[in-house]
């Protein structure tokens, strides 16, 4: 306990004792809300207060670097993000079965309390559930979240849908709510510069499955900017667009210019759609 408190010193140590698992009501076992290269995020209530939580465990040893590396970083980013709206809000650490092993990150849960559903807005976009007016005001609500991150002085550096969650009620509401999730590979502006270094062989799957990262990130010839992370959320519009939103998806376009200081700015995105959406 006192080794985690030490190597995580901006976070409250929370007691396992108080938390258990939620059961999904016909298959009797835990709910995963979510899972991903590093761990799975299940949904756990506090046994004290009642209060839905959802816990991030990492699925690997705390000698596995890489995946401690991960975890501390995400703690840092969630810490340093605090009191914004648009990032899920931390609430400390659980340590792993005989403390030995990376802590799960306990997070605010913000899924429907009755059904627990939760909507990614890759599993939206899937379902195609989203009116156009839907997905314009979505958009917006990114932008101006990811202008709420850079104030703070961290880039996100692996925005996708994926890790963008729709707060209850995001079909209807003329001002829907997102929180951007997984900030794993987060950095601060003011750290050294940080370049990718992928063997050539592990460039070419990195550049077919990471369709949302710059190209020139994953060669190892720009470093993670906000000229990057201009270019994933230009990639993000136009998968959002589609061919049904022409307005939308030129705004995307002009994100992902290959010449990255012709890339338009988050500014100017948010002042594009704010225009277009007081004329839908």
């Amino acid at each position: 306990m006192l080794r985690l408190q030490r190597l995580f010193p901006e976070c409250e140590l929370l007691l396992q004792s108080d938390f258990q698992y939620v059961l999904h009501p016909t298959v009797n076992k835990p709910i995963t809300l979510g899972r991903g290269a590093y761990g799975v995020v299940t949904l756990m209530k506090n046994i004290n207060t009642g209060r839905l939580f959802a816990v991030k465990t990492f699925q690997n040893h705390l000698r596995n670097a890489k995946i401690f590396k991960n975890a501390k970083l995400e703690i840092q980013m969630l810490t340093k993000l605090r009191g914004l709206k648009c990032v899920p809000e931390l609430f400390g650490i659980l340590p792993a079965e005989g403390n030995t092993g990376v802590p799960s990150v306990v997070q605010e849960y913000f899924g429907d309390q009755n059904t627990f559903k939760t909507w990614t807005l890759q599993a939206a976009l899937k379902k195609k559930i989203l009116s156009t007016a839907a997905i314009v005001r979505i958009a917006l609500s990114i932008v101006k979240a990811l202008i709420d991150v850079h104030s703070r002085g961290v880039l996100h550096c692996d925005l996708k849908p994926d890790n963008i969650m729709l707060m209850p009620g995001f079909q209807d509401h003329k001002d829907p709510q997102i929180k951007i999730i997984d900030f794993g590979k987060a950095i601060n502006m003011a750290d050294k510069p940080k370049y990718e270094h992928f063997r050539p062989k592990r460039q070419a799957e990195v550049l077919k499955r990471c369709y949302h990262i710059d190209p020139a990130i994953i060669v190892g010839t720009m470093p993670y900017t906000e000229y990057s992370e201009i270019y994933s959320l230009g990639m993000m519009f136009m998968q959002m667009a589609g061919n049904q939103i022409p307005y939308l998806k030129n705004t995307g376009e002009m994100c992902v210019n290959k010449n990255f200081v012709q890339r338009s700015t988050m500014d100017n995105v948010l002042m594009l759609l704010t225009t277009y959406i007081g004329i839908l």
